[in-house]
Order: C-alpha cells, then sequence, then structure tokens
C-alpha cells in the first residue's frame, strides 16, 4: 500500500513501521518494549530518508495514483495498474 501525508500534498509514502517505545527500570535495564501504534515512520517514494508522522495524518491512495519513480501523485511516467 501507499500513502499520502497530510502537508505533503503530492507525494506518495510508503509505511516502514511502528516506531518502538521501551521502559527502563529505576536502574536504566529495559524492561519493556510496546509499538506506538498512533505514530507511523514512513519514507517518500523515491527516497530514503524516514520521518514520523501520527497515523491520523496518513491516508490510503490507490496503487496507480502517483508515479513509481519520482513520487509525485498525479505523474503517469511510472504509474502501475
Amino acid at each position: 500500500m501507499f500513502y499520502r501525508v497530510d502537508g505533503y500534498d503530492g507525494i506518495a509514502w510508503r509505511f516502514i513501521q511502528h516506531p518502538v517505545v521501551t521502559e527502563y527500570d529505576d536502574y536504566g535495564d529495559a524492561v519493556d518494549q510496546t509499538e506506538d501504534t498512533d505514530q507511523a515512520i514512513m519514507v517518500m517514494v523515491g527516497d530514503d530518508r524516514r520521518f514520523t508522522f501520527g497515523t491520523d495524518e496518513v491516508h490510503i491512495i490507490p496503487d496507480d495514483s502517483f508515479c513509481r519513480e519520482c513520487g509525485q501523485i498525479g505523474c503517469g511516467c511510472n504509474a502501475y495498474n
């Protein structure tokens, strides 16, 4: 699946994972790790930098609505059906 993100109109994104939150005890030892499902780590199509957004800012888009090479929504150069 591919996505658009609020505030980044015109760019397609890929979901990577939810961030992991680590809880520590009083001695600094990790005691628990949980996924923060209210956040999403995303990467722009055609890039490799990671950005974190709230899941309420991320919206599914159709697979044929963007270019797989440049990541631009609406560009039909390399769009797949």
